[in-house]
């Protein structure tokens, strides 16, 4: 046997509350409309996508059992292991080449 318990709410209908809700959202977010520049622009960032590892391999996402990053390493480098079984962690780095990206 279920027992409903009377909660005390000024919200008496399922569409009020849907209503707050609502208000509380589209006071939270302030929406900014963005030029073609400004998009353009977060794509150039200090890290590029790699398909090649450290040591010439192709790299391949699917296959990574195991990432390890440390601020030890250069930034933008993550060692990955393919194999839990395998000894040593492969290096990749996705930081940009060049003397503009150094920090």
């Amino acid at each position: 046997m279920k027992i409903k318990l009377a909660l005390p709410s000024d919200i008496e209908n399922p569409k009020q509350e849907l209503e707050a809700h609502q208000i509380q959202a589209d006071s939270a977010y302030a929406i900014k409309k963005k030029d073609k520049e400004e998009c353009t622009d977060a794509k150039r960032g200090p890290l590029q996508l790699r398909k090649v590892d450290s040591s010439g391999e192709k790299f391949i996402w699917h296959d990574v059992k195991w990432f390890r990053y440390s601020g030890e390493n250069e930034s933008g480098t993550i060692q990955f292991k393919t194999s839990i079984d395998s000894p040593e962690f492969e290096n990749i780095s996705f930081s940009r080449r060049g003397k503009a990206n150094e920090p």
